[in-house]
């Protein structure tokens, strides 16, 4: 995946330097460590001056600010001449944007607008764990939360107070849910597209709270899900030997559909895709919002005709790799897209898909 990713991965946000909010700080090198102690809270903005992206995501960010002030800090930095400090964070491209609480930090990868910093931010500090009152509210928030991984655990007191910790400290695993039970304890997760895993296994550990979360990461991301802001960033750096890409369109006119059809059609093709993905050790089946994120499809995938499925060779990080793309037409099933792909993987030679140098 290519570093400029307009629509789905932005390493950065907001960066745009040219004036001051005075809801927005400015930090340097010889106020950053103190401005840190001062603000427990703090989203911290990396610039270049000359950074087009910067000066266009300025306002954003500035907007964000305001939004949120008083609930946490902003402030940017000019990250080329505070180095040193944006080494600290790992930044490799300008514009970036952290979230930094107390001794951790986490970068943010969402959105260059406002209403996605707000909503992201919200969810990052606010209560890690949501405590659910029945069934009913527990599978309402299921039903909103996205494309994200959803963990669930019902049990007593002691639970929930185990997982509190294991979600303050795992937010960008997904959302945490808790509903207060009286029967067996349990946890599980929750992919979407009626495809969920119970994990309560982990719970015989001693060592609940410290072997939970590398349980969590290795069943993560299911055999066909979506792919969103949100969990973007686990895919790509998942080392999949491929992504299989299901590109929905309306069935009238071939062009992408809203995310409520694409729901409908990844519902009714889920069973053959995760079939798919299933007979491949390394491959991921992943469906995507065509309508909102027809920008990154176009430019980044290589695909602009619709329905189709795309197979993205890995690394995920590697834009010179080849793709194919397939009409993805109503009489293809399981074993016919195996062996497309399983030719695809072995030497590109494929018949219909073509390479994305051909497209």
């Amino acid at each position: 995946m290519p570093d400029a990713m307009d629509v789905l991965r932005l390493l950065a946000v907001s960066c745009g330097v040219v004036g001051r909010a005075s809801s927005v700080l400015s930090v340097d090198g010889d106020n950053f460590y103190a401005t840190l102690r001062e603000h427990p809270r703090l989203m911290l903005f990396f610039y270049a001056p000359w950074c087009g992206h910067s000066k266009k995501m300025e306002p954003e960010f500035e907007k964000a600010a305001s939004s949120l002030q008083g609930n946490v800090a902003f402030a940017r930095i000019d990250a080329s001449l505070e180095v040193e400090i944006a080494e600290e964070f790992g930044l490799k491209s300008y514009p970036g944007i952290f979230l930094l609480h107390r001794a951790h930090w986490e970068e943010y990868t969402g959105r260059r607008h406002e209403q996605a910093m707000v909503e992201w931010l919200r969810n990052k500090v606010g209560p890690a764990l949501e405590v659910k009152k029945s069934e009913a509210e527990l599978q309402t928030a299921l039903a909103n939360r996205g494309a994200g991984a959803a963990f669930i655990a019902r049990g007593d007191e002691k639970l929930q107070e185990a997982m509190s910790r294991v979600a303050e400290r795992n937010r960008s695993l997904g959302s945490f849910f808790f509903l207060r039970g009286h029967g067996p304890s349990e946890v599980s997760l929750h992919h979407g597209l009626g495809e969920s895993i119970n994990i309560e296994a982990a719970l015989d550990n001693p060592d609940f709270e410290g072997t939970l979360p590398s349980v969590l990461r290795s069943a993560l991301l299911p055999s066909f899900g979506e792919v969103a802001e949100e969990n973007f960033f686990h895919y790509e750096s998942g080392n999949f030997d491929a992504l299989l890409w299901a590109l929905f369109a309306n069935s009238t006119d071939g062009t992408p559909c809203s995310r409520s059809r694409c729901l409908e059609q990844a519902w009714e093709h889920a069973e053959m895709l995760r079939a798919v993905a299933d007979g491949f050790e390394n491959i991921k089946a992943v469906f995507v919002d065509v309508h909102t994120y027809k920008e990154y499809v176009v430019n980044e995938l290589g695909c602009d005709e619709f329905p189709a499925l795309l197979l993205q060779k890995g690394p995920l990080t590697d834009d010179t790799l080849p793709r194919y793309v397939l009409p993805f037409t109503s009489d293809l099933d399981a074993k016919a897209i195996t062996a497309w792909v399983t030719q695809a993987l072995a030497d590109g030679a494929t018949s219909e898909p073509t390479s994305q140098d051909d497209l």
